[in-house]
């Protein structure tokens, strides 16, 4: 990976070369990290839209939780990265709390 070691981080965007790798994003490239794009509440009350730039090939986790102090809990996995956008749905009775994605 550009940079050297797994826990460098070249492009100084926050995602080590092993994180990058894994997403695969681009190390070199600040804009590049698994993050998401939006994060919206659909028409429907019980259902939000989480968005980011997917990549084909690769597989990702959704994780809700009320209280940063305690733990992440799964909302659905094994979802397919897909370019240039993976979009997933969550049907959720209160959509307040953090969300986030991870790779699998």
């Amino acid at each position: 990976a550009a940079g050297g070691r797994g826990s460098d981080d070249p492009d100084l965007d926050g995602a080590s070369n092993y994180d990058e790798y894994r997403a695969g994003t681009d190390p070199t490239n600040a804009a590049s990290f698994l993050h998401m794009t939006a994060l919206e509440r659909e028409a429907a009350p019980s259902q939000l839209v989480v968005r980011w730039a997917g990549t084909t090939g690769r597989f990702y986790t959704v994780k809700s939780t009320t209280n940063l102090v305690g733990s992440w809990n799964p909302v659905s996995t094994g979802i397919p990265g897909i370019q240039p956008y993976t979009v997933y749905t969550a049907a959720v009775p209160n959509v307040k709390g953090f969300w986030r994605i991870s790779v699998e």
